[in-house]
């Protein structure tokens, strides 16, 4: 591991295999932060709640070992974790290929 920061985000609902996979892959590349989109904005980009909350969202994600510590995103919309990236400033945003949004680059 080095000692460089990674970033991650997504709402991470029904947390599964293929979230693990992502969360080790980014690990890779060092310390893994990852954040989590808030019960409301959830429910304005995918039309419904999510069905675990926030927090529980939170708990699950930041209890994987790869995930040094999880968030939730303090902003709305697609980039709702703009204003965290800026705060945290990491050496690496990892986006997996179905979270990949032209504002993301």
């Amino acid at each position: 591991m080095t000692d460089k920061t990674v970033m991650a985000s997504g709402c991470f609902d029904l947390l599964h295999a293929g979230h693990i996979a992502f969360f080790k892959t980014a690990a890779k590349y060092g310390k893994l932060h990852v954040f989590l989109g808030r019960d409301e904005n959830l429910k304005l980009l995918k039309g419904k709640a999510p069905y675990f909350s926030q927090e529980e969202r939170k708990f699950m994600v930041g209890a994987v070992r790869f995930v040094e510590q999880a968030y939730i995103a303090s902003g709305m919309g697609m980039l709702d974790f703009a204003d965290d990236m800026r705060a945290l400033k990491p050496d690496y945003f990892i986006v997996n290929s179905d979270g990949f949004t032209p504002g993301k680059k």
